[in-house]
């Protein structure tokens, strides 16, 4: 197992607004141990160290914003066997820009979007069926994911993530959703 540097236990420790007192009591250990590790006057037992920095870690990821807490819950969706067309008239209706494909056994399949339909225009007529031009399906992850991989993800991904909770959609998050998040709720 890796662990930070000790100097680091006082960065750690400020980040999550901890007092010296509480991550002692949080941690199992003594707050003059605390102290002495952070003024570089002892060198700790790897007990100790392993006490603390799991603590530090787990508070971390404690405090972590998660896909459940930017998801938008109301999922709109079409399925594979729907016509385009009615699709199309959703997506208009609804505001959006692209939507989540489904089997009838409600597994996602796939996905359409303003940009798909646009590049595959010529091949659609009047009783085109979804799964014809959908693509392939959107990320999908575990409502419990942090916020730092969703951003990795919208990145790389010029779509939305589906954000599951045992194997049922709980909801979606697009690069919208982040950015209310991290920049309108500061």
């Amino acid at each position: 197992m890796y662990f930070p540097k000790l100097e680091e236990i006082r960065h750690l420790r400020l980040q999550l607004n901890l007092s010296q007192k509480r991550l002692a009591e949080l941690a199992g250990v003594s707050q003059s141990i605390i102290a002495k590790i952070e003024k570089g006057k002892v060198s700790p037992s790897y007990e100790i160290v392993v006490k603390i920095f799991l603590t530090l870690e787990s508070l971390r990821k404690k405090n972590q914003i998660k896909a459940k807490d930017v998801m938008n819950k109301k999922v709109v969706f079409c399925y594979e066997d729907s016509l385009v067309k009615d699709a199309v008239s959703k997506m208009l209706e609804k505001g959006f820009s692209q939507m989540p494909v489904l089997s009838r056994q409600n597994s996602i399949v796939g996905y359409i979007s303003e940009q798909i339909l646009l590049k595959k225009q010529n091949l659609i007529k009047e009783d085109t069926l979804i799964k014809e031009i959908m693509e392939r399906p959107m990320p999908t992850f575990d409502e419990d994911i942090s916020l730092d991989i969703i951003y990795e993800v919208l990145e790389q991904y010029p779509m939305v993530i589906i954000v599951s909770h045992n194997g049922k959609i709980e909801g979606i998050i697009t690069k919208s959703d982040v950015l209310k998040k991290n920049i309108l709720n500061k």
